[in-house]
Formats: structure tokens, sequence, C-alpha cells
């Protein structure tokens, strides 16, 4: 066992998690088993409190298997990044050390010699592609992609002796170029996660769920030959984690505090999707944002240009940070642009997928983890609401904090009657984050958050004292049904001393796979639910 190694069990010591457990077991199991009465009081009282097994899902996806890759995705997408903010960290180190920019760089900005080397490195890559894609290399046309490859490869050994660099700075230059390539199949991914999982701080494996946990995720995802691949990732505004305290602060080249949103945009063929994928908490902006808890008006379409004074559509109020993080003015990327995040996905998903007869017939599929999943509610929303060209978004949220208002319920709430939007919501059981302050702090006009969505809370399957999962849903004109919602998911459900490992991406995980929630959960399906009048109390 490796140094790293020791650390991430001693950080994740199970004997240390079993005693407290063990010392608080007494306090939690009188709890749980209240709550348990308390439902079955509902339940005598006509609330729908327990989910009927199908008999046959009529081809639709069950529960478990559309939360199951959308949490995995929601879990990569911090890994991931962080190996690439890592990467880019190296480059540029390695660039100022060759004399190819100077000494400090604002954020991961590429000089002009260095971009000049990324491009011509790439160009060789683009065309090794071409030939490995060509077929048989006796034709005319893959005898032209061979010319091109060889052109390129001279090209760049030209620039090497122009900017002093030796081969084997090249081959450690095309290293990390080729680690941090915007569209990458996730059979690569996992490549770059086996080779160069070194390159991650042991601090953040721990927090992360470790190496063995992030390699596991990516092969389930390809597991049976699937045709997965990140179509695009932005994250080149984004900072490495805050774990890394030189790092958070912006000493190391990074943005810091004023680092972006990191998303991504993956197809999967096989099944006929396109995921966005929101991440969450990783950096120290987003740390940030998650502290903001005051509201501001939720107005679409979000910052497009400073010249744009298109009437904007009120749905509510929101989390100001959240608001602002997705649909606010970005800093000027390399186009020149200064527009929302929220903006350039919906052009993206419309120019590259959604306005192609290619992609016909695709499910548009928006998921997060923590800040992510309020995000992708957000997103969600976004999508549904301007009458955008995009099919009608399912909405796979994970650990999410409160998003919106009242009013956003009910916004958000219609367009699910309509069909156009489906919201699986996970919760763990004693997460504090999906229900840690549910109200703003100003004192003098201060205003109450709702959850929206149909929402799958998920308990520890090896507890007696606790169901595998619970369901729950705003329903229409139900009291009795919220007062069960609320006494639920009170401050009593907390377990402060479970934070954060009751929150982490590798608990759902665990949760979710447990035998009998598994066996449960793919035995209904979100369709099925949102059609149930008992549980909606739609007409």
């Amino acid at each position: 066992m490796t140094l790293s190694d020791t650390i991430i069990d001693f950080l994740q010591n199970k004997v240390v998690l079993n005693t407290i457990n063990v010392v608080g077991w007494p306090v939690y199991t009188s709890r749980n088993l209240c709550f348990r009465a308390g439902d079955t009081v509902f339940k005598v009282l006509g609330v729908s409190t327990e989910d009927t097994p199908l008999k046959s899902l009529c081809g639709e996806e069950s529960v478990y298997d559309l939360a199951k890759p959308n949490l995995d995705y929601s879990a990569l997408i911090y890994y991931y990044t962080e190996l690439r903010g890592e990467v880019r960290r190296k480059i540029v180190e390695l660039a100022v050390e060759k004399k190819l920019m100077p000494k400090l760089a604002n954020g991961y900005q590429y000089s002009e010699k260095l971009t000049a080397l990324h491009n011509a490195i790439m160009s060789t890559f683009d065309w090794e592609e071409k030939i490995e894609s060509g077929g048989v290399p006796e034709t005319t046309e893959q005898i032209e992609l061979l010319k091109q490859y060889q052109s390129s490869v001279k090209k760049l050994d030209e620039l090497r002796k122009t900017y002093g660099l030796d081969e084997g700075d090249i081959e450690i230059f095309k290293t990390y170029f080729s680690i941090v390539r915007e569209s990458k199949p996730l059979d690569e991914v996992k490549s770059d996660l086996v080779r160069y999982d070194d390159f991650i701080s042991v601090l953040f494996r721990a927090e992360f769920g470790g190496t063995e946990f992030n390699r596991n995720i990516v092969e389930e995802l390809i597991q049976g030959g699937k045709d997965i691949k990140i179509h695009y990732i932005d994250d080149v505004f984004a900072s490495c984690s805050f774990l890394d305290i030189k790092n958070a602060f912006g000493l190391r080249g990074s943005k810091g505090a004023r680092a972006e949103m990191t998303w991504a945009i993956v197809v999967n063929k096989t099944d006929k999707k396109i995921i966005v994928v929101f991440r969450g908490t990783s950096d120290l902006k987003e740390i940030i944002v998650d502290l903001s808890w005051n509201m501001t008006d939720c107005e679409f379409p979000g910052f497009t240009s400073i010249d744009n004074t298109d009437d904007k559509k009120t749905f509510g109020r929101v989390n100001s940070g959240f608001y602002e993080y997705l649909f606010g003015e970005t800093d000027p990327q390399s186009n020149g642009s200064t527009k929302s995040k929220a903006e350039e996905i919906i052009g993206r998903l419309r120019a590259d997928f959604f306005e192609k007869d290619e992609f016909d017939g695709y499910d548009l599929v928006i998921t997060g983890h923590s800040l992510g999943g309020a995000l992708s509610t957000l997103f969600t929303l976004r999508c549904a609401a301007l009458d955008e060209p995009l099919p009608n978004v399912t909405n796979v949220s994970v650990a999410s904090p409160f998003v919106g208002n009242q009013e956003f319920r009910e916004n958000f709430r219609d367009l699910e009657m309509q069909g156009k939007i489906r919201h699986l919501r996970l919760s763990n059981y004693e997460d504090v984050v999906p229900w840690g302050w549910p109200f703003t702090i100003d004192l003098l006009d201060r205003e109450c958050y709702k959850h929206v969505g149909m929402n799958i809370r998920l308990y520890d399957g090896n507890q007696i004292s606790t169901p595998n999962y619970l369901r729950f849903y705003p329903k229409l004109n139900a009291p009795i049904n919220s007062l069960r919602n609320t006494i639920q998911n009170s401050v009593l459900s907390w377990n402060l001393s479970g934070f954060p490992r009751f929150h982490q991406a590798n608990e759902y995980y665990q949760r979710l796979h447990h035998e009998r929630t598994k066996e449960q959960l793919s035995k209904i399906t979100l369709g099925h639910l949102y059609g149930d009048k008992n549980i909606t109390g739609w007409p």
C-alpha cells in the first residue's frame, strides 16, 4: 500500500465512523422509529407514502436506471476536472520553465508561443484521428490524409527548434495537451484517470471518493461497449480544489475567487441521450456562491450582451448566488464574448445537436451534485420555459440545496404538468445540505425556499429502523401531504456528525446500490410516479 493510499484510508477511517454511529445509535434509532410511526399515521390519513411495484415498465427506464448513470456523471466531473486543472497548471509551469511565457499568468491563459505550440500539437492529433478512422491506407483519400499528417509533424518540429525545445519536451507537452482535450471518449477518460491519478492531491482523492471509486464509475458507464463521449467541457476558467490553499486564493496562477462555473456536455449515442453535467462545489468561488442565501428575480433569458434590450420573463425568485453564477455576465472568453454560461449552453445544445437531423429522437438530460444539482434545476427551467427548439427535459439532481421560492415552484410545476419537465431529485436521509437553511437571511424581508421535483430520499439500507427509500412530492392542494413533507424533512432529520460524509457522491452511490434499494427502485419509473394523481394531485 502506498503512502497516498494509507492517508486516504485514514481520512476515510471506518473505525472512526463506526464509533460515531455506535455512540449515536440509541438517539438515531429512536428518532427513526418515530418517523416511521408518523408515516404510518399519514398513510391512515390518506397520504400516498408507498409506491406499488410495476409488473412491467413498458419500455420506460426505471428510477434506478435513470439515477445510476447521472449520479456517476455528477461524481466523475469533480475528479476529472481536478485532474485537468492540475495538468493545466503543469503546462503553465513547464511553459514558464522553457521560457514560452512569463512567470505569472492570469489564470491559465496561454501566451502566444504556448498557444502556437498547443495548436501545432493538436493539429497532429487531429490528423492522426482522421487517418485511424479512414479505413484502408491505399486509398487516395488516405494518402492525402497521410500527407497532411506529415506536414503537421514537420511544422511542429520547426516550432520545436524555433523555441529551443528538445523532443522530450514535446512528448511531455503532447501528454499534457492530450489530457486536457475538450472532446474525448469515456474509455480515454478512464485511461487518463488510471495513468495520471497521482497528479491529483491525496486530500482531494479522499474527499471525493478515492481512486478506485472514480475508476469504477467510468467503467460502469462504458460497460457493454456503450458509445459515450465528452463532447465539450468548460473548465478553463475554473480553479482546482479549495483543498489546495494556495490554489484556492489564486497564488498558483489560478483564478481563485474569480473562477467561473464548470460544466460539460456528454453524448451517449447508444442510449440516444445528450447530458449536461454541472460540477458542484470544488473551488473557493463555489463556496462563496453556496453562502449566498438571499434571493433575486429569476429572469430568463440570462445575460447575452450589454446591447441586448430584449424583454425578460420572470419565473419567481431564486438563490442570488446560483442565479448570478449561471445567468450572469462572465469574463471575456477567447472570442471576446461575456455571455452567461446558461445562454452559451443553450446555444451549443441547439447548434451542435437539436437543430441537426442526426440527433432527432435524442433525449435531453440535465444533472449535477450539490451546487451542481441546484444549477441543473435552474437550467432545466430555462430550457423548458422559453419554447426553445429543445426536447422535453429530464432533470436528475443529486443532493441539491434549495433553489427558489413558492412562485418558482409553481412555475416549475406548471411545466411538469405540461410534460416539459421531469425532475428526479435524489437526497440522502441525514444529509443537511438539501434542507440546510430554508429561508433568506434578510431579517426585514425574509423569504422562504421551496423544493421542486419528485424527491427520492435514500436511507442506509443496513439500518433496521429505516426504510430503503421514501418518496416526496409537493402535491397540489394537499395540506396534509405538505405537513408530512415538512415533518419528515425538518431539522429533526439532520445528523451534523455525518457531514460531509452523508453529502458525498460516494455515499449516495452506496445507498443507491444497496441490494434492496436497487431492487425496489428498479420496479418503478419516473413517468409512473408523475402519472399517479395520488402523488401529484394534478387534475
